[in-house]
């Protein structure tokens, strides 16, 4: 899989992170069906777990300074991603082959960055208000914000 810009929600360190989930989506996709087994696909799924959890809570964390009105609804869209990404891992430690690694990560992973977090970023980038002001005099334009 490859990084779109369509896929790009104009904050910065959301999208950068974007981008190493596709990163980790790719890295499945690479697990052919006889390289899937658990020895290989384990570690993945650890450092893909692991990032999931950081990339949440820095949402999450944005989503408390804003304060973003659906944030019960995204943090619980979360806690499924988690949960799929564990019962993927449940299911590859038992070695249930039955649905393919690399789509359910893909499902899994990239369901998340088109849906809840294209409307997050809206919200985020709507709070400043159209910013057109002209150049040279220091003002910042909306596709200059960044939550750094």
């Amino acid at each position: 899989m490859k990084w779109k810009s369509q896929y790009a929600t104009g904050i910065r360190n959301i999208d950068q992170q974007h981008r190493e989930i596709v990163d980790f989506i790719t890295q499945f996709e690479n697990l052919s069906e006889d390289k899937a087994v658990w020895h290989e696909a384990h570690p993945l799924i650890l450092r893909t777990k692991v990032f999931m959890q950081f990339h949440f809570a820095v949402e999450e964390s944005l989503m408390r300074l804003l304060p973003y009105p659906d944030r019960d609804a995204h943090r619980a869209e979360h806690q499924r991603e988690l949960e799929h990404i564990a019962d993927i891992e449940r299911r590859m430690l038992r070695g249930d082959r039955d649905q393919d690694l690399a789509l359910s990560m893909r499902n899994c992973l990239f369901g998340h960055i088109v849906a809840g977090d294209k409307q997050l970023a809206q919200y985020a980038l709507g709070l400043f208000g159209p910013r057109s002001a002209a150049k040279g005099r220091g003002r910042a334009t909306r596709e200059s914000v960044r939550f750094d």
